[in-house]
């Protein structure tokens, strides 16, 4: 009695003579299969001899896999994701051609699926014809007995003497993957139905599948299948395009589930993707016919989890922040990968003035305290909203046509929903703006309190035109700062002045809040 388990016949024999042969190529089989350990190929537990009457055969054991033959499973589980199966396959195929082995027979009756984990993974099985590729396989009576011809390369089936390699792995794969994708086995769209037919459709190049789309999933698969072999993608290409791609979807519905406001189609981009770190300084695009700003940001292939979840915190209290003093977010776009990253685009209010301090150079006669008192009311909304904005300073004040200032900046926001880590917030952000408590670590995520605290530093830089610790070069204003020193000594206050003189106290309790502010200045 056989154990339980995926049962394969690596090979038969019934005549003397083969016998040499036959001993020849189960060793390497075996050899083969005792070294395969990956999580998308079936686990090899053992082999058997077995006979019956003049039949010889020995049979390759592996761990059983719950889900079965990736086709049925997908009938019984009609939610389940095909095209990380695919990807599964793929990685697992790719496996193999790293190890020069030929699986030499793949097709969606080799794809196993395997649901003890919390996902459900493909296995690649069915290692009756794998063989390394320095010891080819040729067609013979052994090799027609173990092939499914629709998923058979066109120059093995229509050719004499042709080697099996990784090249017609490469078309079998491809064959499987769209049977996974789309339901169809190959050559059916042509309703060719009767397999003694197939021989006859490669020879005339006629395809298994119809051309699709060009781009996707289908199209990286469709270019597996080009009839000349020297023209199909590498196993290990395919594996990089595809990975790249099933990040990019998974990403984008992570992003939709924050914000369905994906503007792909309607968005043009005014420069081409930044080639290197996660970030680039503001451009401008169109949407609409009019000018948008476009913050561009790389996320890394792998993406880090950490940059995932504060992009889609960001996304998420952006989205739902309408005030005239806060930059406006008008969704987000996608941009094509590259080998090591892809780039996300948010889309937002263009405002011609970047530079607040550069702007109020250039015009002397603006009037300083609207200008405060409009960025107090900006603040005030988003603390009224549960929002801690947590990089107040003057680089994330922009400033429209008509002088009206507006806060940005929101990379580091949060509300009650999703609280920043100590971990989130990187350690060279400018100690000018940053509150005593923060730089001596008696708190560790920025809040309302220090909101205040760099308002009011922004307050008085906007009003005398001097940088908090003006008086201390930038390596010494943590030590002072830390050690309750004043960002600025101010004598003779006014009403206005002493309101944001209130937002510099310490200890943070003893702060002014920006509702009280905002009531104070209007």
């Amino acid at each position: 009695m056989l154990p339980e388990g995926i049962i394969e016949v690596l090979y038969d024999v019934s005549e003397l003579a083969e016998a040499d042969h036959f001993i020849e190529r189960v060793k390497q089989q075996l050899h083969i299969l005792r070294d395969l350990r990956h999580e998308n190929i079936v686990e090899f537990q053992g082999w058997m001899a077995q006979k019956d009457g003049n039949l010889f055969s020995v049979v390759a054991i592996s761990r059983k896999c719950e889900g079965g033959e990736v086709i049925g499973f997908l009938h019984s589980h009609k939610g389940a994701d095909h095209q990380q199966l695919v990807l599964g396959v793929t990685v697992g195929l790719n496996f193999l051609h790293s190890k020069k082995i030929v699986h030499g027979s793949l097709s969606p009756r080799k794809i196993f699926i395997d649901c003890t984990s919390e996902r459900p993974i493909a296995k690649i099985g069915g290692f009756d014809l794998c063989h390394l590729s320095e010891t080819p396989v040729y067609p013979n009576e052994e090799y027609w007995s173990s092939l499914l011809i629709r998923y058979t390369a066109p120059e093995v089936l229509t050719g004499d003497d042709v080697e099996c390699d990784m090249r017609s792995d490469v078309w079998s794969y491809a064959c499987t993957s769209l049977e996974i994708l789309l339901g169809n086995p190959p050559y059916t769209s042509k309703n060719i139905w009767d397999d003694l037919l197939i021989p006859q459709a490669a020879m005339d190049g006629i395809p298994p599948y119809e051309r699709r789309s060009l781009d996707g999933f289908d199209g990286v698969l469709m270019s597996c299948l080009e009839h000349e072999p020297s023209r199909r993608p590498p196993i290990d290409q395919v594996n990089t395009q595809l990975e790249g791609l099933f990040l990019r979807i998974r990403i984008e519905r992570e992003l939709m589930q924050e914000d369905e406001r994906n503007l792909a189609k309607a968005v043009q981009l005014d420069q081409l993707p930044v080639p290197e770190g996660y970030s680039a300084s503001p451009y401008p695009g169109t949407y609409n016919g009019g000018p948008v700003c476009i913050q561009q940001i790389n996320i890394p292939i792998p993406p880090l989890d950490d940059l995932m979840r504060a992009l889609k915190r960001q996304i998420r209290i952006q989205r739902r922040l309408i005030h005239p003093n806060i930059e406006q977010l008008y969704g987000w776009v996608l941009s094509p990968e590259t080998e090591s990253s892809i780039s996300l685009s948010l889309v937002t209010t263009w405002y011609p003035h970047r530079d607040l301090m550069g702007y109020l150079r250039q015009h002397p006669a603006t009037n300083r305290r609207k200008m405060v008192y409009h960025i107090a009311l900006g603040l005030c909304y988003l603390h009224s909203e549960g929002v801690v904005h947590a990089d107040i300073k003057p680089e994330n004040v922009v400033i429209g046509d008509e002088g009206n200032p507006c806060l940005r900046g929101f990379q580091f926001t949060y509300d009650r929903l999703d609280e920043l880590r100590p971990s989130d917030i990187p350690q060279d952000l400018s100690a000018r703006f940053r509150p005593p408590e923060l730089l001596q670590e008696s708190r560790k995520i920025p809040d309302q309190w220090s909101d205040v605290w760099a308002f009011g530093c922004v307050g008085v830089e906007i009003l005398i035109g001097e940088s908090p610790y003006s008086y201390l070069p930038d390596n010494q204003v943590p030590i002072v700062a830390a050690n309750s020193g004043r960002p600025y000594e101010w004598g003779d206050l006014d009403g206005f002045e002493s309101t944001i003189a209130e937002c510099l106290s310490h200890p943070p309790e003893n702060r002014i809040s920006m509702k009280d502010v905002r009531d104070t200045l209007e």
